[in-house]
């Protein structure tokens, strides 16, 4: 059964927060993000909630399903949300561990079609304009007492594991009265009609049999693990320790959860409205700017709203910077290639632009090692004259905007904001990015400075990306809808 009073619970009251003050702590780390879930998984003695848009088959994945169903056994009441566009192949895997009387899993927005490589699912597809809308959302509860949101999805290249991309992101581990909004946007989602338990989708339930075979192949997987020193990476981190031992040290602030509504993926409605949309209430918050912005995007096609947004605060002095992905970086070249189209005019009207390159890393092993992994961004956030953060899964692009539902954190805090935009500056030294600028001497020419080997060099097109991932950038960017990437 679960215990009657949570350490999380006695952590949080433990803070002593003012009334409307909730506590922040920053994780730009991918295994401290990881490190992060186990832990607080591991001390959760009531509920867990998880929201998550993507769900990798991988090392990452398993060990916290192996830390789920632990918690699941000591009478925990999990529930796991995911978006239905990877789900493919999974319905049986995951029905399989809802088998637990203890552990719900919901799809959302489910397709009819089921199975990998079934035809129908793409007619499906075309005919059924709400399926291209899909839940992005990613944050995890424990015990309504602790909350972990931001960009990631669980998965090896979101936690500096074994993958051949290793994503930089960020996440923000909250405590305070916040945490109940987060609370209250899962269970909204968790309880609109587009979520559908996944047992639902199969003839033959899982049974209690096939559960135990489950727990003997992840048990197998653990000692594998140990042997290669991988868990350990995790469990005994500085971070998972001050977690474990409620030393962590936290900024303080006031903070709202902001969300699209499960309603967005149903309305056919064009526009953006307050109550629907995170973008109604972003978009003012960045109006509101005074002094610098600076804007993290993984994947930035900003439509015309935003670009007039940010073309107007720096006619008005307020100093505007973008990070994003340069082309050899980023995972999606067609996304690059719209971005592409308003990197010119919104240099020439006064923003500062950076593209982050592809640093190699050496990931934690797993079974394997892969050598160096390649870096790519895949933070979401701003920075708002150096006092409000927000942290969320929204890309500042259309797709973002109009179609994917969304969460993140908008926060007050100057000491949380002069972290994350140590963080974020550090990536765009140009050791580590390429800044872009216009070439003075040719009108309509773009040039990218940078110091990738420790010497200045001045590129005209884009840096280490072959002909093919250019041309195909260029190509696709021109013919694909930009309220579509």
């Amino acid at each position: 059964m679960p215990l009657e009073t949570s350490p999380l619970q006695e952590w949080s009251a433990s803070l002593k927060l003012a009334p409307g003050i909730s506590a922040f702590h920053l994780i730009t780390s991918g295994r401290d993000a990881l490190a992060a879930r186990l832990a607080l998984i591991d001390q959760a003695s009531s509920s867990i909630d998880m929201q998550y848009y993507m769900l990798r088959d991988d090392s990452s994945t398993q060990l916290i399903i192996h830390q789920l169903l632990q918690a699941a056994d000591r009478g925990v009441r999990v529930r796991l949300l995911v978006d239905d566009i990877f789900g493919l192949k999974r319905d049986h895997v995951l029905a399989t561990l809802s088998a637990h009387p203890n552990i719900e899993i919901r799809v959302f927005n489910p397709f009819l079609a089921r199975g990998q490589g079934n035809p129908l699912r793409f007619f499906e597809f075309l005919q059924k304009s709400s399926l291209n809308k899909r839940m992005h959302n990613k944050l995890l509860v424990v015990d309504n007492s602790a909350l972990v949101v931001g960009g990631r999805n669980l998965g090896n290249e979101y936690f500096d594991s074994e993958a051949e991309t290793e994503f930089n992101d960020v996440d923000v581990l909250v405590m305070g009265p916040v945490v109940f909004e987060a609370s209250e946007s899962f269970d909204e989602y968790w309880n609109h009609q587009l979520a559908v338990p996944v047992r639902a989708f199969l003839r033959d339930m899982p049974t209690e049999e096939h559960l135990e075979s489950m727990r003997f192949r992840l048990q197998k997987l653990m000692s594998q693990l140990r042997s290669n020193n991988y868990q350990t990476q995790f469990s005994r981190s500085r971070l998972a320790e001050d977690i474990s031992n409620h030393q962590l040290l936290f900024r303080r602030g006031r903070a709202r959860m902001l969300y699209d509504r499960p309603e967005k993926v149903m309305s056919e409605v064009k526009g953006l409205f307050k109550g629907v949309h995170i973008a109604a209430e972003l978009y003012p918050a960045i109006a509101r700017t005074k002094k610098d912005v600076l804007l993290v995007s993984a994947y930035f096609v900003p439509g015309p709203r935003l670009r007039e947004l940010l073309e107007g605060l720096v006619a008005s002095g307020v100093r505007v910077r973008v990070l994003t992905n340069s082309l050899a970086a980023t995972d999606v070249a067609y996304v690059h290639g719209a971005y592409s189209r308003w990197r010119g005019p919104l240099i020439n009207a006064g923003v500062e632009m950076y593209e982050m390159r592809p640093v190699a890393r050496k990931p934690v092993p797993s079974f394997r090692l892969i050598g160096r992994s390649l870096s790519s961004l895949h933070a979401k956030a701003l920075i708002l004259d150096s006092r409000q953060v927000f942290i969320g899964s929204m890309n500042l692009d259309q797709r973002s905007v109009y179609l994917n539902t969304e969460t993140g954190i908008l926060i007050d805090s100057p000491e949380l904001a002069a972290d994350l935009r140590a963080s974020f500056e550090r990536m765009m030294l140009p050791d580590l990015s390429y800044e872009v600028f216009a070439d003075k001497s040719e009108p309509g020419r773009l040039l990218w400075w940078g110091r990738p080997d420790g010497k200045d060099v001045i590129l005209a097109r884009d840096p280490e990306a072959g002909f093919w991932k250019r041309w195909k950038a260029a190509f696709l960017g021109k013919i694909l809808p930009e309220r579509m990437l």
